[in-house]
Order: C-alpha cells, then sequence, then structure tokens
C-alpha cells in the first residue's frame, strides 16, 4: 500500500491511555507548526503533551485512568521525524464512580470550512459516573468544566515551553481523505467512499464544543467468549 501524500508542516499526536487494564484507548490530535521540527523537539512537545494533559486535564479522569504516552508523527515528508514521549504515566485524579469503558464524553472541532461528514472530533477515556445528570447527559456543570478543562490543555500544547526553532504551533483538523483525490467535502448520500486527497491540507480549529449527551466507543469495551 503506498504511502499518504505528505501534510505540510503538520504534527499528529497521538495519545495513548490504559483504561482499568484496557490498552486499547488512543486519541488523534493534530498541529501545525510555523518554524523547523528537530527529533529532539519533537521528543520535548511529546513530553509537553503528557504535561498538559496531567495539569489540565487529568482532574476530570478516573485515577483507574492513565495517559501512558504520547506519539509525534511529523507528516511533512517518510523521512520527518517521528518521536514519543519519556514522562512517565499520568494518572487521572477525579475519584468518582467508573462509567464504561466505551462511555466517552465527545469532542467536536469546529472550522471556518462548511462541509457535510466525517467532521474532527476526540472521544476521550475516564469520564465519571458523578458528571451525570441521567442515563444519557452530561450535568451542566460537569459539562462546562469537562469543555473548559479540554480547551485548556489543546491551548496547554501550543503555550508549554515550545522550543523555539518549533516557530508557532495551531491547533488544526486535518484533511488526508475525501470524496474524491481533489475534493475534501463528503457527499451527501453517495456510496463512493473516502479516498486520499491528492494534495492533504489543514484548517485551523476555530471552536470546541463538548456534545450534552454520552458518546460510545464500543471498540474499547473488552470482552471474552
Amino acid at each position: 500500500m503506498p504511502a499518504l501524500p505528505p501534510v505540510p508542516k503538520t504534527i499528529q499526536f497521538t495519545l495513548f491511555y490504559n483504561d482499568n487494564g484496557n490498552a486499547n484507548v488512543h486519541n488523534i490530535l493534530y498541529y501545525t507548526y510555523s518554524g523547523t521540527l528537530a527529533l529532539a523537539d519533537l521528543t520535548t512537545l511529546c513530553n509537553n503533551v503528557m504535561t498538559a494533559w496531567g495539569a489540565q486535564f487529568a482532574a476530570q479522569t478516573m485515577p483507574s485512568c492513565s495517559l501512558v504516552g504520547v506519539i509525534g508523527n511529523d507528516l511533512s515528508s517518510n523521512l520527518a521525524p517521528k518521536s514519543a514521549s519519556t514522562s512517565a504515566a499520568v494518572p487521572g485524579t477525579n475519584a468518582g464512580q467508573n462509567l464504561s469503558n466505551g462511555a466517552t464524553p465527545v469532542f467536536s472541532y469546529l472550522t471556518s470550512r462548511k462541509y457535510r461528514g466525517g467532521h474532527s472530533r476526540t472521544y476521550t477515556p475516564g469520564a465519571v459516573r458523578n458528571s451525570l445528570s441521567d442515563g444519557n447527559t452530561w450535568s451542566g456543570t460537569a459539562r462546562t468544566a469537562m469543555q473548559a478543562a479540554w480547551v485548556a490543555f489543546l491551548n496547554a500544547i501550543v503555550t508549554t515551553a515550545v522550543p523555539a526553532a518549533v516557530g508557532q504551533l495551531t491547533h488544526v483538523v486535518a484533511h488526508r481523505y475525501g470524496k474524491t483525490a481533489t475534493s475534501p467535502v463528503s457527499g451527501t448520500s453517495s456510496p463512493t467512499r473516502s479516498v486520499p486527497l491528492t494534495t492533504p491540507f489543514t484548517d485551523p480549529v476555530t471552536a470546541v464544543v463538548l456534545n450534552p449527551q454520552i458518546g460510545s466507543q464500543r471498540r474499547r469495551n473488552q470482552q471474552s467468549a
């Protein structure tokens, strides 16, 4: 299978968690940089993500759920650096009651581009039962706290000791697939599957919105025969 076309000056951060012994949990975030990115600086950024999560979002997460590592991959070319954090695992600090591995807050990322389908979002693990107002909805208080904490985490990645050579970091949505190789816009009811874009690109995130209802990531639920 051929490699996907490069996404200029774009870092893919993959966050890996252990949620009650389930290691099949991760989130992906994209950031662009304005300067240059060396391997050592990418390692620093991965450690910064670990630090920012612990400082800003761990309080919304169960102690049984830990951020165990971050991998940063520069998508600029197949020779661009790829690195991993060297920091120790960071556990959540909210001592509420557990929810299912598959029950999750859903954060959506808005941009100035209008299109249908395939919108970027993050399903965070480790939420607590105490944050619910009923069986399907986050309480207003919890929703406000989770939204503020996740936004603070995303912003901290941009502001926490970014190496000077990296320049400005910007949280973005990366467009790598479309209805056709030249069209990033998904069809309304077309059966055509997404195909790699010839020229991938990014859009800056303009707002982060937390869905008031509980999301579901069923693949995170551990099952045995």
